[in-house]
């Protein structure tokens, strides 16, 4: 499909008169929303509770309202923003939930709730780092139970990252190298190559950004490693993490629209859907998939974010729009 839009690109540009001005791109880090989400993952993601318990889970469904404010610039073309969870629903898909997998379900939305979400924001749209503040980690164990909720809220707001051009106006079409939204859950990160095409068409008083996306990316995740020591009896050191090249890949493709409101520049609603398999190489791996719709709230709207809990098999209703 990309080269539809390939053939879009390269066609010679019409004159153009109605330009937009937006007067501050970062206006809608002012602004509260509602996200919900499904993640389905083709290896569990491990939600830990402070003390011994446990849940593998292989698919969860995130409901979240975040309050979200500027903090402060961080040049001429980024800013630091924190958004607050205000409140937050979860359900998960366990295949084999053990003893207390509810109740480490029902702890991490009690540690979720009222965290804050910090974000490095740039002038076009790009969200390029989140942080989870407001959890503390004193072992092993709290940093990986931090860590694995940082991955889950990354899934929760990776979506508001929408590349908008320098040019703003009807017809504009454009290419978004290695989104963001393409890539896998991860401690050290993703790899692989990935594009998105967008194009932008106004509607009355709105644009309509429609986008199609096509990749291959791998799951760039973290193994654990001694370290050598020269001056140990047996050369083994502390652990440490280091990167497994022999990761698999997934074939990725995404396809969403998002709504933006013509004079201010302010995303009012997108919905997403990214569907990933495994190449031939890892078949034996399950597939990735990563939906969901975001929207503009009012200051005084109160959303039900719905229970947080845990879904049999033949209780899991998929996230549809």
């Amino acid at each position: 499909m990309l080269w539809l839009w390939a053939a879009a690109l390269a066609a010679p540009a019409e004159p153009v008169e109605d330009i937009v001005v937006w007067g501050d791109r970062f206006q809608r880090w002012e602004r509260r929303w509602l996200v919900q989400t499904e993640v389905v993952l083709p290896e569990p993601l491990v939600l830990l509770a402070e003390r011994n318990r446990e849940v593998a889970l292989q698919a969860v469904q995130v409901r979240a309202v975040f309050d979200c404010d500027k903090d402060f610039p961080q040049g001429r073309r980024s800013w630091e923003v924190h958004c607050t969870i205000e409140d937050i629903g979860l359900i998960g898909l366990a295949p084999a939930p053990g003893r207390g997998a509810a109740q480490v379900l029902a702890e991490t939305d009690a540690a979720l709730s009222g965290a804050r979400v910090q974000l490095q924001v740039t002038e076009d749209g790009g969200v390029p780092d989140v942080d989870l503040e407001g959890l503390t980690a004193a072992d092993d164990r709290g940093r990986r139970r931090v860590e694995a909720m940082r991955q889950l809220m990354s899934r929760v707001v990776l979506p508001f990252q929408l590349r908008l051009p320098d040019t703003i106006r009807d017809g504009a079409a454009w290419y978004e190298p290695a989104p963001r939204l393409m890539s896998m859950p991860s401690g050290t990160g993703s790899g692989g190559s990935s594009t998105v095409a967008h194009r932008m068409d106004l509607v009355g008083d709105k644009f309509v950004v429609q986008s199609i996306g096509e990749g291959t990316v791998k799951a760039t995740v973290g193994v654990e490693a001694l370290a050598p020591l020269a001056n140990s009896d047996n050369g083994n050191g502390p652990l440490i993490d280091v990167i497994d090249l022999a990761t698999p890949t997934w074939a990725l493709r995404l396809d969403g629209v998002a709504v933006v409101d013509r004079d201010t520049g302010i995303m009012s609603e997108r919905v997403w859907a990214v569907r990933g398999e495994p190449t031939a190489t890892v078949a034996s791996r399950g597939p990735y998939a990563h939906t969901g719709r975001l929207e503009l709230l009012g200051e005084h709207d109160a959303p039900d974010v719905g229970p947080t809990k845990l879904a049999a098999l033949g209780e899991w209703v998929p996230l549809s729009w």
